[in-house]
């Protein structure tokens, strides 16, 4: 007969109130960034719930387990998974979080989830899941927990009932972006926190009771049936608390460090092999605080020890600590202790050709996807911490049979001075561990200065007599463009890089002209002229002569004059441009 998980938690522990559960205090000196809870009260049971209309989304094809998450009920049929505008982003986002978990473990199977939405504004409880279970009244270890078996033996103890159940409290503040370093201080990441919560099926689960009972009523002293996850419960010198012969769980041992403490020398540990292989030898810091929580104790990583700050099977979130997405060593080797086949997914490289520049500037990056699986394309997104100080595209897609794929990112001038600072750019794919790679942007101390050309005032990537004219034409305004300059607009007055607009700036664009073999002016499409030089020879009347040759007739969207609009002979520059600067307003 198989029983729920929900029922499960009724015989060990009653129907649960949480109402008189309260947030973290610093009594247990737990986070109040609390991640994921394993056990919360149930809103209704998993059989009323199959009495519901449900939605299958079918996920695509995985190299590894594979979900299909069963919702409540149509978009726009309620809250959450079911809320008509963001309703269908949270689906793909949760299944993007399975898809990325699913390749960690070298198995097939495709998992079915029940997936529950809640608005409970009195619950402390952000995010459960649970495995359903079998009933079984032979002791042993991990023979009745239905996701891992399913997995590991291919053995579906449930047949077409549903796998588990996943519930999620919208009273909460979720983070639903891409970036998790995104997430602000009062946010839950929901990525990761789903990532978490679904491992909960898999497992990373203890079923012994605060009176050392098992989860099928069997007390203390006498044979239980037991997760496989308690078959390495232990204390800190790795004496187990159930003998594995005997299934008879230590009552004395359990006493003692049920409510140990914090590891790495109290309370209860976890003391696999493939675990305490990447742990110094050591057994694993479980979650074994002195005040007992319900859901979070012995089903954790120990959150009051510092090593583990960043893994992701913390019962609560390090708040200096960007929230994980993926398994650490330990973790990895803890489903390893629980039978699994782990393999860690193809990671994503994102390198960048210059990690430091100026405002204004630009550098080239790339996303590897290394050698393996080049069949198809591939389609990266492309996030940053920041929008203020540099943009990159949304995402870039590999192509098929290709291994990479190049993008800039572009640095934005802020016309003020401030600190240099820095940008995290995360690039993100299913099927593959995400990536980041960081750029220092430095403050630009001329941000009316072209950073790639000087020269080349409206940045369109030569220098031409147009280029001296916009200064010349800046000056007779007297000010710089209320408006910030940008790549798009191009006004780069400040050739210099002395923070005023003068004579000197279009001089210095004159002379350039003069050094190059050929200078020509066009603009919409009318050719203004063109003369050879050596490029040796010092500067020659040619150069302005090209330049004014036909000011008069410029484009009025280039907001340029005619003579008749300044006192100034515009043959006479030549001699003007020798004398101190005219014009020289300050740059704010």
């Amino acid at each position: 007969m198989i029983v729920d998980f929900l029922r499960k938690v009724e015989r060990r522990f009653g129907v649960l109130d949480t109402s008189t559960l309260s947030r973290p205090t610093a009594e247990t000196d737990m986070n109040p960034r609390i991640i994921a809870t394993l056990f919360a009260k149930p809103k209704s049971s998993l059989r009323q719930r199959r009495g519901l209309a449900i939605e299958r989304l079918q996920s695509r094809e995985l190299m590894a387990v594979d979900f299909e998450f069963n919702y409540g009920g149509e978009i726009g049929s309620g809250i959450g998974f079911e809320d008509a505008v963001q309703g269908q982003y949270r689906r793909d986002l949760l299944q993007s979080a399975a898809n990325q978990l699913g390749q960690w473990f070298d198995h097939t199977a495709t998992i079915q989830l029940n997936v529950l939405s809640e608005e409970d504004q009195a619950s402390d409880t952000i995010a459960s899941a649970q495995s359903e279970f079998s009933d079984s009244s032979t002791p042993g270890f991990g023979q009745t927990e239905v996701v891992r078996r399913k997995v590991i033996d291919g053995v579906d103890l449930n047949g077409a009932t549903s796998d588990g159940s996943v519930t999620v409290n919208w009273a909460v503040t979720w983070y639903t972006g891409v970036d998790p370093a995104g997430a602000m201080a009062n946010e839950e990441d929901f990525f990761g926190t789903l990532f978490h919560e679904i491992l909960h099926t898999f497992g990373f689960a203890s079923d012994v009771t605060l009176a050392g009972e098992d989860g099928y009523g069997n007390a203390a002293g006498s044979p239980g049936v037991w997760s496989q996850f308690d078959r390495y419960l232990s204390d800190a010198l790795s004496s187990p608390v159930i003998d594995s012969s005997s299934f008879v769980l230590d009552a004395a041992l359990w006493d003692r460090v049920k409510l140990g403490g914090a590891s790495p020398d109290r309370g209860l540990f976890f003391n696999g092999p493939n675990a305490m292989a990447v742990n110094g030898g050591k057994p694993v810091g479980l979650f074994s605080p002195k005040k007992f929580v319900e859901g979070s104790s012995w089903s954790h990583l120990d959150d009051e020890n510092p090593v583990y700050d960043n893994a992701l099977m913390r019962s609560a979130g390090s708040p200096d600590v960007v929230a994980p997405r993926s398994l650490s060593a330990v973790e990895v080797g803890i489903f390893r202790d629980l039978g699994f086949r782990m393999t860690e997914p193809t990671r994503l490289v994102v390198n960048v050709a210059d990690n430091s520049i100026y405002e204004s500037q630009r550098t080239t990056m790339t996303v590897d996807r290394g050698q393996a699986n080049l069949a198809s394309e591939v389609t990266v997104a492309l996030t940053l911490n920041t929008t203020v100080r540099a943009s990159v595209p949304v995402s870039v897609t590999i192509a098929a049979g290709q291994s990479s794929v190049g993008f800039a990112l572009q640095a934005t001038e802020n016309l003020i001075i401030d600190n240099d600072s820095t940008v995290t750019i995360t690039a993100s794919a299913d099927g593959f561990t995400a990536d980041a790679a960081t750029v220092v942007i430095r403050d630009n101390p001329f941000p009316f200065q072209n950073p790639n050309d000087i020269y080349d005032v409206n940045d369109d990537g030569a220098v031409t007599a147009a280029d001296a004219l916009l200064v010349i034409n800046q000056i007779s305004r007297a000010t710089l463009p209320a408006v910030p300059p940008t790549r798009n607009v191009g006004r780069y007055f400040d050739v210099t890089g002395e923070g005023e607009v003068s004579a000197l700036d279009a001089l210095r664009v004159i002379n350039r002209l003069a050094r190059q073999p050929t200078t020509s002016l066009n603009i919409e499409g009318e050719a203004v002229g063109s003369s050879r030089r050596n490029a040796q020879a010092p500067r020659s009347a040619t150069a302005v002569d090209i330049c004014f040759a036909q000011w008069p007739i410029l484009s009025p969207a280039m907001n340029t004059i005619t003579p008749a609009q300044t006192n100034a002979n515009p043959m006479n520059w030549d001699v003007l441009m020798g004398s101190p600067k005219i014009i020289a307003p300050t740059i704010h």
